[in-house]
């Protein structure tokens, strides 16, 4: 019986190190039973935890089976590893094998005698990531890049775009590969792309007509006598560029949504990567889209397990969802939804677009307030994702819809009872 609490603090080594013994304990088991069974509850942070840790797993011949559910199996046969789960409430006869559940601090219980709880203040990826870094695994280089997609999945990453938790030691051990935070307007592959083009294929945080529709950005920078601006990195942008920038930008988006924004919204800290051609952020929304229209989790594992090859077909897919975006948003259509007294649920037709990406631009241009469900209208069927569902109301709130008989599950979304 083990109960480990990660933190930024001076017992961190000592304790990562007992969790990478727990975890190279139960890897193998997995390799003598032949089978490793992860269960992982559906968020972006816990299925890129996840996928990290399938990855290590296929690397040793170790065959693992990765279920993503709400609801675990009422007892542990077999190696067993939980990830992001907050139910886990199981007693000494319930275990008869290596049983490791890993969630957010203060969300786990006293662990029965044989199984080992881990509480993480930070990203559940940056507590895999660091434990297999601590266990010398020889995966790919790129394992700390990856775990800060699960990062930007998270609030550890908060709106001025500081990192915290132990997500921040992952950050500061990558200046060996020259990763720098710098100020600027938050656009996807800001080091990489010019202005207009990074603004362009921006989805999160929404810009009103410039999101998917990149001449119309360079107009805008044209008609305020700053042309020039819309051809430069975003990164590369000092103090009194960006000011300028910034000017452009809230003008344009308060005068299309006639309200004042938070100019935070839209700058702040951004991650440089010179010797990475990603960009996390952008990489942990193109996972979490392709996720939701396809109505697919595993595409997650399926990016990881070969990250070279598949990550361009989810990022194009993002691309492309920017420039739906730009054709459904400015005119979206919401049809309030009556379910329940106490949720507020808004559907839209097009299920073309991500909802937990919909249902920001639409806070952000305060058209909905942030406890509200954005839902596709299939038919007769409404359909939420547990992502957007989490996101609005909190963690574990997809869990309790379903415990209050609110929604049902279908497949990996919830059909909402109206």
């Amino acid at each position: 019986m083990l109960k480990i609490v990660l933190q930024r603090s001076a017992e961190l080594d000592r304790r990562l190190e007992a969790f990478t013994r727990s975890l190279s304990y139960c890897l193998s088991r997995g390799l003598e039973e032949g089978i490793l069974k992860i269960y992982t509850y559906p968020s972006p942070d816990a299925l890129v935890a996840s996928s990290l840790l399938a990855f290590r797993a296929s690397t040793e011949g170790i065959r693992s089976s990765l279920n993503v559910t709400y609801r675990l199996p009422q007892t542990v046969e077999g190696p067993t590893i939980l990830i992001g789960n907050l139910n886990v409430n199981y007693k000494s006869s319930d275990v008869s094998d290596c049983l490791l559940a890993i969630s957010y601090e203060d969300k786990l219980p006293t662990p029965p005698p044989g199984a080992t709880y881990i509480e993480v203040d930070g990203s559940l990826s940056s507590a895999i990531a660091l434990s297999l870094i601590n266990e010398g695994w020889k995966g790919p280089k790129t394992i700390k890049l990856l775990s800060l997609i699960g990062t930007y999945s998270t609030n550890y990453v908060d709106k001025i775009g500081k990192i915290h938790g132990i997500d921040s030691i992952l950050v500061e051990s990558l200046s060996e590969h020259g990763i720098s935070m710098v100020t600027s307007i938050k656009a996807y592959k800001p080091h990489q792309l010019t202005l207009c083009k990074a603004l362009s294929i921006t989805i999160n945080p929404y810009y009103p007509y410039i999101t998917g529709d990149e001449e119309n950005c360079k107009k805008l920078f044209e008609n305020a006598g700053k042309d020039e601006l819309a051809e430069r990195l975003p990164s590369s942008l000092n103090a009194d560029e960006l000011a300028k920038v910034s000017k452009i930008i809230m003008e344009n988006v308060e005068g299309i949504s006639k309200r004042r924004i938070d100019p935070s919204e839209y700058f702040g800290g951004i991650l440089t990567l010179p010797q990475y051609p990603g960009d996390p952020r952008m990489a942990a929304d193109a996972l979490l889209a392709s996720a939701e229209v396809l109505r697919d989790p595993l595409i997650y594992l399926a990016s990881f397990m070969d990250f070279e090859h598949e990550y361009p077909i989810v990022e194009s897919f993002l691309r492309q969802m920017a420039k739906n975006a730009k054709l459904e948003l400015p005119n979206i259509r919401l049809r309030k939804i009556k379910g329940p007294g106490w949720l507020r649920i808004f559907a839209i037709s097009d299920t073309s677009l991500s909802l937990t990406l919909t249902y920001r631009a639409l806070k952000l241009l305060g058209l909905i307030d942030k406890e509200s469900i954005i839902a596709y209208e299939a038919g007769k069927e409404i359909l939420a994702s547990p992502f957007q569902v989490d996101e609005a109301l909190g963690i574990g709130s997809t869990k309790k819809l379903i415990e209050s008989k609110a929604a049902d599950i279908d497949q990996f979304f919830l059909k909402l009872r109206i």
